[in-house]
């Protein structure tokens, strides 16, 4: 069904057609309209040619109606009785008459290129709408008209936001924040359900400052909400000064910003809120601490309203993941620490996303003032990603100041206590906050940015503020941080002098500019281990009796060269023959939950630790990277997904490294080689497992 034209000028005829078929033949095909409010009038619909219907024969029965006045809404349906002999009458809407086809007579297109919505509701929609509590989500039907191309029926639109924004009363004088949906078969640019934003009326003279901190996260290099200027209208009247269309946190951005792996678990990060009768307001913050309840099991009760799983369901109501997450992030800081959160949590996007944040002043959202105002995403075989969302108070309008503290109030406990203390974890937030400094914060670039949104918006005719004010809140922020991190940007890359030693592995120490992301020792990169914001720490194995030459070249997040140095360790200590003390362990083959199946390699003696650098695991194409120690009596686990293990087991600090091979569930033989000379290779274990007895049952599917 369609009408047209869409935007009917004051009373001009509007011509109804409706695509129809039926095996039975048709006794009528009729569309019943009425001015809102009204009673209905009736009209035939042919396919004959004539009365507005293009052409003849064609399936497509049509009618014309007779024009209104200007800002009278017209609502229409249509209906069709076949031939069987027991004839059936069907109608479109098939929800008639709770939704109708709308339209309105005498509406224009605003100048210049901005999107339009145009959303139509009937009187007694209205009167709905304005009744209807604080908060409720019912969605009130409405027909949506997208510039001047394209009817959708059948929608259904609300108020969006907090309890804190949201109001009741007549929607045609109220400005507030939407919510639409269109039907599932009738999508707009691909998708199904948008979110309009008014851009903070009242606060954002500019409606830019937002859009400019998205901007800024793109800079960054992660996730960010696209936001698309368009205009708004509530029947004849035009809505706010402008609307955002943003791309917010939904299966569309995760198609888009997660191909191939949109199928995870999303969790909105939001308030808690509790209502008296009054409908006064409590509200607790998301933190991720460690709540449990008898025999010290989680309390899935207080996650739940803070960690909302979407889309909310009863059936979706798993959250075995948080459990996970927050079991990792609450361990004691440490070397476990670090390598059991950075299994399972992107911690250089968590950081990144946290210190847009605070550049802007956004003190309203998880990782700084609240608990709120933020998504995270567990990818199926990836990590935890905070997603960015609503930055409502940046930049000046109700931020804090451009000079506030980048440690200052940040309100979960777990991140203000550890998170943002390991200094793994910290140097990422330092970094991220020096890309800012040196890059979008820097006055040319932000200018240019700022003017070209406001030119965008006065050429459209939109009448804002020019962001004079942003630009200079913006300098004044950069000039704060630029001295806030001075003490971790301002320094050299070093590593230790030359020394002797009888033990292998020897540890190498020296200082680094947070920049530094990853350190190459003989060209190869090495395990890290921060024990400071910028001291390192890395274990080398000594592989020759006498001098042992290093040569150490650090790298930032780009692969760019930051810094280099060299030195040689003398070694006088003995080389301890793996023979007999290295074997492979255990194997899970087909684990219960995916992306957790791994090897295990165990050290047999008591006294002997080995540089498993250069070894390879033949079946699993996988060699051992430098910095792959084992320690006496200790096992190493090489592992399908380090974020499939991390989640499954709780013992990820054993992790060497992921092999790319795949171990075959009906069984397969592993072997343990060790290097000789340049293609030579040493068995020093050899296992063939199988899916029958006497092997396990529980390494077949029935495992972890």
């Amino acid at each position: 069904v369609q009408h047209y034209p869409l935007l009917p000028g004051a009373n001009s005829n509007v011509i109804v057609s409706a695509r129809i078929h039926d095996p039975d033949g048709l006794a009528y095909v009729r569309v019943k309209y009425r001015p809102d409010p009204g009673s209905y009038f009736s009209l035939d619909m042919n396919d004959n040619g004539t009365g507005g219907d293009a052409v003849k024969g064609d399936g497509v029965f049509s009618s014309t109606v007779p024009g209104q006045s200007a800002n009278t809404l017209m609502a229409f349906y249509v209906e069709t009785r076949d031939l069987h002999a027991q004839p059936a009458v069907t109608v479109f809407p098939e929800s008639t008459p709770d939704h109708e086809c709308l339209v309105m007579f005498g509406q224009t297109m605003p100048s210049g290129d901005f999107g339009t919505y145009r959303f139509y509701i009937t009187s007694a929609t209205r009167a709905n709408w304005t009744a209807a509590p604080k908060c409720g989500n019912k969605l009130m039907p409405c027909t949506v008209i997208y510039g001047n191309y394209r009817a959708i029926y059948e929608c259904g639109m609300r108020y969006r936001g907090s309890p804190f924004i949201r109001a009741t009363g007549d929607p045609i004088s109220t400005d507030l924040a939407y919510v639409f949906k269109v039907p599932r078969e009738d999508r707009v640019l691909g998708g199904r359900s948008f979110n309009l934003d008014g851009l903070e009326f009242g606060r954002d003279d500019t409606y830019q400052r937002e859009r400019t901190c998205f901007w800024i996260a793109d800079k960054l290099g992660i996730q960010f909400v696209y936001q698309r200027y368009v205009h708004v209208y509530l029947n004849e009247s035009h809505r706010g000064v402008i609307y955002a269309d943003g791309h917010y946190p939904s299966g569309d951005y995760l198609d888009t910003w997660f191909p191939g792996d949109a199928d995870g678990e999303l969790f909105e990060i939001d308030d808690w809120f509790e209502f008296d009768d009054s409908f006064a307001v409590g509200n607790v913050n998301a933190t991720i601490q460690d709540f449990t309840t008898t025999g010290g099991a989680k309390k899935g009760a207080r996650y739940r309203w803070n960690w909302e799983q979407k889309p909310s369901s009863a059936s979706s109501d798993n959250l075995q993941s948080i459990f996970e997450l927050a079991d990792a992030m609450n361990l004691p800081l440490g070397r476990t620490y670090d390598a059991r959160v950075s299994a399972i949590v992107d911690f250089e996007n968590w950081m990144r996303e946290f210190a847009v944040r605070h550049i802007v002043g956004d003190w309203d959202g998880y990782g700084y003032g609240r608990g709120k105002n933020t998504y995270t995403y567990k990818t199926g075989n990836g990590k935890w990603q905070m997603l960015l969302w609503d930055l409502d108070f940046s930049l000046g309008a109700d931020s804090h100041s451009p000079s506030y503290l980048i440690f200052d109030e940040i309100h979960d406990p777990v991140l203000r206590n550890s998170f943002y203390v390991h200094p793994r974890f910290r140097r990422a937030y330092f970094c991220a906050m020096q890309e800012a400094v040196e890059g979008p914060l820097r006055a040319g670039d932000c200018a240019a940015t700022l003017d070209g949104f406001y030119a965008a918006l006065t050429t459209n005719g939109v009448v804002v503020a020019a962001p004079t004010a942003v630009k200079t809140w913006i300098e004044t922020r950069r000039q704060s941080i630029i001295s806030q991190i001075a003490s971790v940007t301002n320094i050299l890359f070093d590593a230790p002098s030359s020394f002797s030693t009888g033990l292998s592995p020897a540890t190498l120490s020296g200082t680094a500019p947070v920049k530094v992301k990853t350190i190459l020792v003989n060209g190869a990169e090495s395990q890290v281990y921060w024990t400071d914001n910028t001291m390192w720490e890395i274990k080398v194995g000594l592989t020759n009796s006498g001098a042992n030459p290093f040569v150490l070249t650090a790298l930032d997040r780009h692969g760019n060269v930051v810094g280099a140095d060299q030195l040689t360790v003398t070694y006088s200590g003995s080389q301890p023959s793996p023979y007999g003390n290295l074997v492979i362990n255990e194997i899970m083959y087909h684990p219960l939950r995916p992306y957790a199946s791994f090897v295990e390699i165990y050290n047999l003696s008591a006294t002997d630790t080995f540089d498993l650098e250069g070894y390879r695991l033949n079946g699993l194409d996988f060699t051992f990277g430098a910095g792959s120690f084992i320690a006496p009596a200790s096992y190493v686990v090489v592992a399908g997904s380090l974020p499939g293990y991390g989640s499954a087991y709780s013992n990820a600090e054993v992790v060497v490294g992921e092999f790319s091979g795949t171990l075959d569930n009906g069984g397969e033989t592993i072997s343990l080689l060790m290097p000789q000379g340049t293609n030579s290779w040493i068995v020093l274990d050899k296992v063939s497992y199988d899916d029958d007895p006497p092997w396990p049952a529980a390494a077949d599917g029935a495992g972890p």
